[in-house]
């Protein structure tokens, strides 16, 4: 049995000091990075989410899109990626697409959110925030930064139930063909190999 969690966790078993991360924000090891992906994980199982259920991520690429997205892996969530250069009908239809039962949005890309927010249907997903310069507060979104953080790092129990044969995320299209964007379903297998 193998899945982009599973392989996450043994990695930071085997190689926990080794660079997983480099980006200009900050550096992870694998140690860490397992971490914070077990703590997006651990927050999703308060949640209620389970194998098969869909989280909306929106984030300009940073190490906490990585994270949540291994998080999503872990429990067996499909990380529904929102590409964050879509803007208007596009953007609005990607976010309705595969709606997510959670809906976590960087606070970097609240802007363009809020300005789509009226054509995307919210009705029985949460939404949440992950602060990023922590220079908005917004009050209409739940800010889970301080939630996440004090959640467990530990690996979840839900990662062995994993299979190479569970989707791990929806990827969109630019809809640059004419149409709006469609969504390319990646499997555990794709996402390993």
């Amino acid at each position: 049995n193998n899945s982009w969690g599973l392989e996450l966790e043994k990695t930071a078993r085997k190689y926990p000091e080794n660079a997983a991360v480099k980006s200009p924000d900050c550096s992870l090891t694998y140690s860490e990075l397992n971490k914070r992906a077990n703590c997006f994980a651990h927050f999703l199982i308060s949640k209620g989410i389970n194998k098969g259920d869909v989280v909306t991520l929106c984030f300009e690429n940073r190490p906490e899109l990585l994270a949540a997205y291994c998080g999503c892996s872990k429990v067996g969530a499909i990380a529904s990626l929102i590409n964050t250069n879509q803007r208007g009908e596009s953007l609005v239809h990607s976010f309705n697409l595969n709606k997510g039962k959670i809906v976590i949005i960087g606070e970097e890309c609240y802007g363009f959110f809020s300005d789509a927010r009226s054509g995307i249907d919210l009705d029985k997903s949460e939404l949440c925030m992950v602060r990023d310069e922590g220079m908005i507060t917004p009050k209409d979104i739940n800010d889970i930064t301080g939630e996440l953080a004090s959640m467990s790092t530990e690996n979840p129990p839900t990662t062995p139930n994993i299979t190479l044969k569970d989707a791990i995320a929806y990827v969109y299209t630019s809809g640059t063909t004419g149409g709006l964007p469609k969504a390319a379903i990646i499997l555990n297998k794709r996402a390993v190999s």
